[in-house]
């Protein structure tokens, strides 16, 4: 599973709307992460274990760290919020 994440293919894609200033109208939390993890990679994490110091709030790429097992780290499951007309629920 750490191969899987820290590939640099791993990508998670989220839809959000976004201002023209390119941030985005409310906020993505870990739980929407790891939703969108499992829907897009099969790959089944606790939000819990999400290093993500605050929800991402603009466009763009950010790099997650995943606490898979007691000293052991996932460093850079990378996500990136789209701009769409429509949020996913």
């Amino acid at each position: 599973m750490k191969t899987k994440l820290e590939d640099d293919k791993t990508i998670v894609q989220i839809q959000s709307k976004a201002g023209e200033d390119s941030r985005l109208f409310g906020s993505i939390p870990s739980k929407q992460i790891a939703q969108a993890l499992e829907k897009q990679y099969q790959i089944t994490v606790d939000k819990r274990k999400m290093d993500l110091p605050e929800p991402i709030k603009a466009l763009g790429y950010r790099n997650v760290t995943v606490h898979l097992y007691p000293g052991v780290d996932a460093r850079s499951v990378s996500t990136s919020p789209r701009r769409s007309s429509r949020a996913l629920a």
